[in-house]
């Protein structure tokens, strides 16, 4: 099957986030990010359209200092904890319209 050229198109995308939430607790963590991400899309017809796209994360590493007692010591010590992590995800998709 061949398809009309006047359908088919190329879209490309691209953007950049930026948060700002920094916390530390016992269980869980979140860190000042900046997100970049791109795609590209290719339309075949007015209905159907694929797509593929890529972002990544950068996190700010974070910190948090506190006491720790020492029993057999018997004296405090400051403990200092790193948080840091990224991310990079992947996406495809199939876009219809009706």
């Amino acid at each position: 099957m061949e398809l009309p050229t006047s359908f088919c198109q190329w879209w490309l995308s691209a953007g950049k986030n930026r948060g700002k939430q920094d916390y530390q607790s016992d269980l869980s963590f979140s860190l000042t990010s900046s997100t970049i991400g791109g795609g590209l899309g290719f339309k075949f017809s007015e209905k159907l359209m694929i797509n593929a796209g890529v972002g990544y994360t950068m996190y700010k590493d974070g910190t948090k200092t506190y006491p720790h007692y020492l029993q057999a010591a018997d004296t405090n010590i400051d403990v200092t904890d790193t948080y840091y992590k990224s991310n990079l995800f992947l996406a495809i998709g199939l876009d219809f319209s009706f």
